[in-house]
């Protein structure tokens, strides 16, 4: 459609043309949501230094400008995902860049996403962290033939989510949680004053790879060397 193809460039030269100032203003409003933890919204791993479009611009030209779609990636997952998006329609799964080069620019048959948006959803939904195995992979969670099962893989695999760096990243910050974890709550018990308690906690929450401390809360009952009071400190997975 002629038509689609004139807002798709459009949004993009649009997008393009935006000002300094203006994108000055987007990238200090997405480190603000972030809790000035500028990682990668992605890997977790990277600095973000990129505005990405989750929903892409050349196939969902409306978004171009929705904030709700802008989300810190790095150099790395920004390029990885790229317009990798698929769309479910009449029971099958629509590749967006397939169809463009099959059918030129015709609009998306619907807006049923096969890639997990983690900013209108749970990520850890459908996807899980291998910390009992000690693999540090991500896994789905639903079994093979689903579609949740179906949407996990084509995230981790548009991600590249389990790139070895990646897996080793996990491991290491799963050693700092755990050991930051430990003294927080050794000093918890041994009446340290609450500001310097609130001050570990404050530390635990702007560590790389956040997924990690969610996984150990949600697999706490599963894991092990964790401290035997950890209990009575649950605030340190908040």
């Amino acid at each position: 459609m002629a038509n689609f193809e004139g807002r798709v460039e459009l949004a993009k030269n649009l997008f393009g043309d935006k000002s300094r100032a203006l994108f000055t203003r987007v990238r200090a409003a997405l480190q603000v949501a972030a809790g000035d933890l500028v990682r990668c919204g992605y890997c977790e791993d990277s600095c973000a230094d990129e505005v990405e479009h989750v929903w892409p611009k050349n196939f969902f030209p409306g978004r171009t400008f929705d904030h709700s779609n802008y989300l810190f990636a790095c150099g790395i997952c920004n390029p990885a995902k790229n317009d990798k998006f698929s769309v479910r329609h009449a029971g099958a799964w629509v590749d967006l860049p397939a169809q463009r080069k099959a059918l030129g620019f015709v609009v998306p048959p619907s807006t049923d996403a096969r890639f997990i948006d983690p900013l209108a959803e749970a990520p850890l939904d459908l996807l899980w962290l291998d910390i009992r195995e000690k693999t540090f992979m991500v896994v789905p969670i639903h079994d093979p033939g689903t579609l949740e099962y179906d949407r996990a893989e084509f995230t981790i695999d548009a991600l590249r989510l389990n790139r070895e760096f990646l897996v080793e990243a996990r491991k290491n910050a799963y050693t700092g949680f755990r050991d930051r974890i430990h003294r927080y709550v050794d000093c918890k018990l041994n009446g340290e004053e609450q500001s310097l308690l609130d001050q570990r906690l404050f530390e635990l929450r702007r560590t790389p790879h956040q997924t990690v401390r969610m996984e150990m809360r949600r697999q706490l009952d599963i894991l092990d060397q964790l401290h035997p009071d950890i209990a009575g400190s649950l605030e340190v997975f908040d």
